[in-house]
């Protein structure tokens, strides 16, 4: 009886897994058509497919994705579906002053409508989310500014190193403790987001500085990440971003994209993201060149684990968020690497040899 007893425990626990594992599947899926859409300027489907993924049941929802969707809206002139969501992702404790801040010409369209005005007037008042959990949210945000104490000073690490490996350590024991009392890595349902950056985290900066292949304290949160994006714990780009900067022995190709550019200057340079603006549609190309040996398939093996797009998908979205000004979705992490050649030739030779890759 008793074994029968714990063979059917486990395979509830098992369904539940099962369960969970493909709604959040299910979800990304749509998530990445509507990234996909977008870039490809088709905003109707884009709109489909992120309220396709808001209506699955038990969906994570993460409010960078609701952010989206509410910028989308705004393109679109669906200024009500904005409004409730831009309402949504401040009561996940963004805060009111990054919307009032915002210079994109499509925000300030909508702030000079009646409820672009009303959410500028009540955002202030809007009261965080009943289910979460303040007192843990507070906990958190102590051991972020725990973690900046010495960093923020001038010469933090070479003035003040030996007290930073303390907080260190005693950073990494109360994160580990909050992971063992949530049973893993706790959801934005449960604290929320971090005020000021709606794709980080509030744990953000603690993963990062404590993780594996940083200075003096290091720490593996490689399980943690992997588990947190399977059971929707974690938006899948920040763990891919954590995995990459934080342990560099995790290859995800978010950082192996390459913008090749002919204009008979030949000057070769690394640039920011604006830099790449205004260069000339006819004379460039962009492509994923892999900084390491993993192969093309290796990374979109464990990209699929994370459910992120495949490389081949990536490039194209890269190409347009980088080259056509769509820059106002805070969808991704990457950096790209930028290369100006000298003669049509080479130019022509590279860039058959990005698209090999």
């Amino acid at each position: 009886m008793i074994k029968h007893y714990i063979l059917l425990v486990s395979l509830i626990l098992f369904f539940r897994c099962g369960l969970n594992s493909q709604t959040v599947k299910n979800y990304y899926e749509y998530i990445n058509q509507a990234e996909q859409y977008y870039y490809s300027n088709n905003l109707e489907k884009a709109l489909f497919s992120y309220q396709q993924a808001f209506n699955i049941k038990g969906a994570p929802n993460f409010a960078t994705d609701i952010f989206n969707f509410g910028y989308l809206c705004l393109s679109k002139g669906l200024f009500d579906n904005a409004y409730k969501a831009f309402k949504d992702v401040i009561s996940l404790g963004y805060s009111c002053y990054q919307f009032k801040e915002r210079k994109d010409s499509v925000f300030q369209a909508f702030f000079k409508t009646s409820l672009g005005i009303k959410l500028l007037k009540e955002c202030d008042t809007i009261s965080l989310n009943k289910n979460i959990d303040r007192k843990l949210r507070e906990r958190i945000y102590n051991l972020v500014k725990m973690d900046q104490k010495f960093r923020l000073l001038k010469n933090g690490h070479t003035t003040f190193r030996d007290s930073i490996i303390k907080y260190d350590h005693i950073i990494v024991d109360s994160l580990l403790q909050i992971f063992k009392e949530c049973d893993g890595i706790p959801s934005e349902k449960i604290i929320g987001i971090d005020s000021i950056a709606i794709n980080n985290p509030i744990y953000f900066i603690l993963i990062f500085h404590q993780s594996e292949g940083m200075f003096s304290w290091k720490f593996d949160y490689t399980n943690y990440i992997l588990k947190a994006v399977e059971n929707g714990s974690l938006n899948h780009r920040v763990a891919a971003h954590l995995l990459e900067k934080a342990n560099s022995k995790f290859d995800l190709g978010e950082q192996n994209f390459v913008v090749i550019e002919y204009d008979s200057v030949g000057i070769s340079t690394n640039l920011n993201e604006d830099s790449y603006l205004n260069l000339p549609k006819d004379k460039y190309c962009v492509g994923f060149a892999s900084k390491s040996d993993s192969t093309i398939f290796e990374i979109n093996r464990r990209r699929s684990t994370l459910y992120l797009p495949s490389l081949e998908h990536q490039t194209k979205v890269v190409e347009a968020h980088v080259l056509k000004k769509n820059t106002n979705l805070p969808l991704f992490f990457f950096v790209v690497s930028h290369y100006r050649i000298s003669t049509k030739k080479e130019f022509d030779h590279w860039c058959s040899q990005i698209i090999k890759q």
